[in-house]
């Protein structure tokens, strides 16, 4: 939002607030927050909330928005008001009561095992791929799978995982109970995402495409 809309804004709260106009104040509010908490990045982070309530925003943590719907994870590194810090903000500018996830433990969890390089333009083909794969009503006639490392990702997914991070080297990581993900790291910014793998044999008839450089 630009300055000049934000200070018009102030003003209209500031002559609402005056003359008792509650309801609109209320909006106005929730519009300043919504628009504040938006990340300077190239994927929207509101798309990556889930239904759950403590998960349906976007939650604010020491410079960091963090944002996850239970398969990718994303924190990235954004300017934001110090009035929003510890709170989960919703697409609508609500705040939500409760406690974010612990998605440290969740990072933290996964040690480093090897480093992939991803062909950026392969996953594009293959999410183009994937939307010619859809039946009307958005069911997929095939899953359209890019290989990055030795797993197997949703391509829409992978391609977000890229753009999050606007970097092409992602580290494949491996838990101690084996579970792997992948993981996308900017070292400048230091925002980083983690992508949850699919089971191939899972899936009927996937198309599978070798992202790997």
């Amino acid at each position: 939002m630009e300055k000049c809309q934000e200070e018009l804004i102030v003003k209209a709260i500031n002559v609402c607030e005056t003359n008792g106009c509650e309801l609109a104040v209320i909006y106005l509010k929730q519009f300043m927050l919504a628009n504040q908490a938006k990340p300077n990045c190239k994927v929207n982070l509101y798309d990556l909330c889930s239904d759950i309530p403590v998960m349906n925003g976007i939650f604010h943590d020491k410079g960091f928005l963090v944002a996850t719907d239970g398969h990718i994870l994303a924190k990235i590194r954004n300017k934001y008001p110090e009035q929003l810090e510890g709170k989960i903000i919703t697409k609508s500018g609500e705040e939500v009561e409760g406690r974010f996830p612990n998605y440290k433990a969740v990072m933290e969890k996964y040690e480093e095992m090897i480093d992939v390089s991803i062909i950026k333009e392969k996953v594009i083909e293959a999410v183009k791929q994937s939307k010619l794969e859809k039946k009307i009503g958005g069911i997929y006639q095939k899953q359209v799978l890019c290989k990055a490392g030795k797993q197997y990702f949703k391509a829409e997914m992978l391609l977000k995982l890229l753009l999050l991070c606007e970097s092409e080297k992602m580290q494949i990581r491996e838990a101690k109970d084996s579970e792997r993900a992948i993981m996308g790291k900017n070292t400048e910014t230091g925002s980083e995402s983690l992508l949850m793998p699919v089971y191939v044999d899972r899936i009927s008839e996937p198309i599978l495409i070798d992202c790997n450089n």
